[in-house]
């Protein structure tokens, strides 16, 4: 929805804190945007859109650059100034979801500029090949640190964090709730880590920065891999529950006592998936009324087959109003690129939240 159009003049010094927002969301999710294109989305006029991207330029964080002519040759005139983020901006994204760890160095523009991965060795502990790796981690970000400034890290995890104990309650990953997990990292890597998230969550942040409206709607992200991963966002609210469990969807259990998990190992069909899932997603729809659902997985052969067969279900079979059976997108599991597109664009917004917080 447009907001109405805003008379200009703001000071730049104390411009209007909902005027940033609209602006900061939008270039976060963009990536680049003319000043026409940002009025045009927020419904600011120019001169605000102008005097907020002043503002942003100061931050060193944002700037503008000229944008190239589609035909070098033509004598139109000067096509419009881009904004975007600086070149020299990255954010440091370290993945432990898994016992093969892997991390990237990404600019806010999205170019993956460094990376590191580890095969775990079964000869060493867990925390000997974590420390091992991160000190590999550590050398090749103060490599890029020569021409770079990594202005934010995350961890990605495989569980749920807490910021009280500074572990990670993980059902694939036991060893690490004896791992305080961000003074770990911090004191390995020497830089602060800004975000610690859990991996379903890091996908599901992916996905939602790609669907219109989605932070002010509720959006149910399921991952089938070796087990049931999910993620329930509303309102651009990750819900975590009272233990961190919330969303554990490969536990629920049927009328004789089957998880999800070992149901779905037995299937051998899309329409085999469709059927067990079906019966999650209706429970799902009744409580939560969601916007969207999205599914992704290594084993969906025939992704509009799997979701024409999951909504007749819900329709013949447990009787769902066709107005109440949401949107569902099934795909093919996404490499964690993708994911960490979602978090650079999380983190950008988060630098410049943080640049105007800072100084109002």
């Amino acid at each position: 929805m447009r907001v109405s159009k805003e008379s200009g003049g703001e000071n730049v010094k104390r411009p209007l804190l909902r005027n940033l927002k609209l602006v900061i969301n939008e270039i976060s999710k963009a990536g680049t945007l003319t000043r026409a294109q940002l009025s045009d989305i927020t419904g600011l006029n120019l001169i605000t859109i102008t005097n907020i991207v002043r503002y942003l330029e100061r931050s060193g964080i944002v700037r503008e650059y000229e944008s190239v002519k589609s035909h070098p040759d033509s004598t139109v005139g000067r096509p419009p100034r881009t904004i975007g983020f600086s070149e020299d901006i990255a954010f440091l994204i370290i993945d432990l979801s898994s016992y093969n760890f892997y991390a990237e160095i990404r600019g806010a523009d999205m170019t993956r500029r460094v990376s590191a991965s580890h095969t775990y060795l079964k000869s060493e502990t867990y925390d000997e090949n974590l420390t091992r790796f991160l000190e590999s981690v550590r050398c090749r970000a103060d490599e890029a640190s020569e021409q770079l400034k990594i202005a934010g890290v995350c961890l990605t995890v495989p569980g749920e964090y807490s910021k009280t104990t500074d572990t990670v309650l993980s059902p694939f990953v036991h060893e690490l709730y004896g791992v305080k997990i961000k003074e770990l990292t911090e004191s390995i890597i020497k830089r602060n880590v800004n975000f610690i998230i859990k991996s379903p969550n890091a996908a599901a942040m992916s996905r939602i920065n790609e669907i219109e409206n989605a932070r002010t709607r509720t959006v149910i992200y399921i991952h089938i891999g070796q087990s049931v991963e999910s993620a329930i966002c509303c309102g651009g609210t990750f819900l975590k529950g009272e233990n961190g469990l919330a969303s554990d969807f490969g536990k629920t259990i049927n009328a004789v006592g089957e998880t999800l998990d070992s149901r779905l190992e037995r299937c051998a069909s899309d329409v085999d998936f469709a059927a067990e899932l079906s019966v999650l997603i209706y429970n799902l729809t009744v409580i939560f009324d969601p916007y969207v659902i999205i599914i992704e997985s290594r084993f969906v052969r025939e992704p509009r087959i799997m979701v024409g067969k999951i909504k007749e279900l819900l329709r013949n079979v447990y009787h769902l109003e066709s107005e109440r059976v949401p949107d569902i997108s099934v795909e093919a599991e996404r490499d964690f690129s993708r994911v960490a597109e979602g978090i650079v664009a999380f983190l950008r917004k988060n630098l410049l939240e943080g640049y105007i917080n800072r100084k109002k």
